[in-house]
């Protein structure tokens, strides 16, 4: 999820905590964002990043490293006033926060290594990474729990109960929506991503004998898909299977969840091979296709020569 949801979902557990102290607020927060920290990563570069990024900082072995690193800043803030609690407070209430971006995180498509050094990639595909609804869902509790001071801890806690179902609800659409594949071909792969700006837009996929199907899905206008799109699987040549085989093809292949690739001649006798996830296809966008993430790969002989992301 983006840090506007991490940060209002810190806030709100914070403000379940029958405690006035503000360095256990800040611990929380600070504990649902600094997960993000591994962001850095992509100054190593790109591959890097891919393969790094949600491993180690939140995972099940990184829970507890990262809450000492925000229970520790939480405390240096309040270190010379009496508004800070024991740094094991401070520690649990990071905890908290970590626990909530690991989870938060876990609902999104893009995959958290929880078991880390193990690079298995969890995602429960429930929530877009971005949601505003959601956000308006967190800031409501955490804006009332400020105008209404006394009752705070209540209302936090009846805005946890509303994510809860929210959270409840988006898992349902989910199981809904791979019904449709399962409906279309029962024997295939299937997958179902959630659309920007609604619990209720899906895009499904499924895959088998040499073809991907994608369906949109708005359950708010028909319970059946408003469209069907179908993808010939390209042949994998040689110059293909070269380029998966690849150090960066296996990175590439490793991340994506519904891969597709294509393959132009040059003039020089080398091929190009491009692949991208159609997991990013918008499911706004008038051409379906969305190659944003990709990799491209440069082919002579069966042999890569060149490649990026």
């Amino acid at each position: 999820m983006d840090p506007l949801a991490h940060s209002l979902a810190g806030t709100l557990i914070a403000r379940t905590n029958p405690s006035r102290k503000r360095g256990l607020l800040l611990a929380c927060v600070l504990g649902a964002v600094d997960p993000d920290l591994d962001i850095l990563l992509s100054l190593f570069g790109r591959d890097f990043y891919i393969t790094e990024h949600r491993g180690f900082t939140h995972s099940l072995m990184g829970m507890g490293p990262a809450a000492m690193l925000a229970a520790w800043a939480a405390w240096w803030v309040f270190r010379k006033t009496g508004d800070r609690a024991t740094f094991t407070a401070l520690w649990v209430m990071a905890l908290l926060g970590v626990t909530s971006h690991m989870f938060l995180d876990w609902c999104t498509t893009w995959g958290t290594m929880l078991l880390w050094p193990d690079k298995t990639r969890f995602a429960l595909d429930h929530l877009f990474i971005v949601d505003p609804w959601y956000w308006f869902l967190l800031a409501i509790p955490v804006s009332l729990s400020f105008l209404y001071k006394q009752r705070r801890v209540s209302i936090c806690s009846l805005g946890i109960c509303a994510a809860l179902l929210y959270h409840g609800m988006a898992a349902f659409n989910h199981h809904q929506a791979l019904k449709i594949a399962e409906e279309d071909r029962p024997q295939t792969w299937r997958v179902a991503f959630p659309q920007p700006f609604s619990p209720f837009r899906w895009s499904v996929f499924d895959r088998g004998d040499g073809l991907v199907k994608n369906a949109r899905v708005d359950f708010l206008r028909a319970l059946q898909p408003l469209a069907w799109e179908e993808y010939k699987e390209p042949v994998k040549s040689r110059n293909v299977l070269a380029a998966m085989d690849s150090d960066r093809g296996k990175i590439f292949f490793w991340f994506a969840r519904v891969p597709m690739w294509e393959e132009k001649q040059q003039p020089d006798g080398s091929v190009e091979v491009f692949c991208w996830d159609m997991r990013f296809n918008n499911y706004l966008m008038r051409d379906r296709i969305s190659k944003g993430f990709g990799a491209y790969f440069k082919v002579k002989n069966g042999i890569v020569f060149d490649s990026r992301f």
